[in-house]
């Protein structure tokens, strides 16, 4: 199958549950995604005026669940897995700005204090966005912690090693 038809497909399925959810009035843009955007093929923006609240869900709950849904049902649709990031409002491409950023700064602090920062606990894909954003910096090293909904990142400083 080729890219315009596997981003054809992606759009009448993100439509068809967009429909089926009741949100009318959302309109649906799925772009080619660069090759240093992770692993996924295809970005699909849902620009939605009111109620994006209802699709995004608390943390992003509900955004990820959409996810899930509707990788599933493209890939029943065409035969096969493609990779595709589902976003509302830009809501996950702000979130990720702020995931790197964090991570830059806990970087900064453990080099000026010369000690290990833990961060929060996250989602695999949002640690992975931290180790990602940390992974040229000479000055430290990451590594994930913790378990299941406990698991985080600390950043620690090379000198310290």
């Amino acid at each position: 199958m080729n890219e315009i038809n596997e981003q054809t497909s992606i759009k009448e399925v993100i439509e068809s549950i967009l429909k089926l959810l009741d949100f009318p009035g959302a309109t649906v843009e799925v772009k080619t995604r660069t090759a240093d955007d992770e692993r996924a093929s295809f970005t699909c923006n849902i620009t939605i005026r009111e109620d994006s609240k209802y699709l995004i869900g608390q943390y992003g709950a509900n955004l990820q669940a959409l996810q899930q849904l509707s990788s599933i049902l493209v890939r029943k649709k065409v035969g096969h897995h493609i990779f595709f990031l589902v976003d509302v409002n830009a809501y996950r491409a702000e979130k990720n700005d702020l995931i790197a950023r964090d991570a830059r700064e806990a970087g900064q602090r453990a080099t000026s204090e010369k000690k290990p920062i833990v961060l929060r606990p996250m989602r695999p894909y949002e640690r992975r966005i931290v180790h990602m954003t940390l992974a040229d910096d000479d000055s430290v090293i990451t590594e994930s912690i913790g378990d299941r909904d406990d698991r985080k990142v600390i950043v620690k400083p090379r000198s310290v090693i």
